[in-house]
């Protein structure tokens, strides 16, 4: 009981940087979804295409037959290229700067 409420208190100072980094995190999602912009656009293009990289790896519903026509050649290939589109689309979402458009 009292060592761990000790540790706690011993933690606080340390744990009180993360907790505001989370609000100010926490924050900008709520202000993102709130009133988007093209930051919030690319973010969202980004975590769809990892998430359709998921689905069709599992074959999800069917998916690789139902996308065969999008998907073109190869499985592989296309997955790389989701790959790609979503880790470009969450650089720039999460450091450029498109509010003025």
């Amino acid at each position: 009981g009292g060592r761990s409420r000790s540790a706690v208190s011993a933690l606080a100072p340390l744990l009180r940087p993360l907790r505001r980094q989370w609000q100010q995190f926490r924050s900008r999602v709520v202000q993102n979804l709130q009133r988007p912009n093209f930051n919030t656009f690319l973010g969202a293009l980004g975590v769809f295409s990892l998430l359709l990289r998921e689905a069709l790896a599992l074959d999800l519903l069917n998916l690789r037959v139902r996308l065969q026509d999008l998907i073109g050649g190869s499985l592989p290939e296309f997955q790389l290229r989701l790959l790609v589109v979503a880790l470009f689309a969450a650089l720039a979402a999460a450091f450029g700067r498109f509010d003025g458009m």
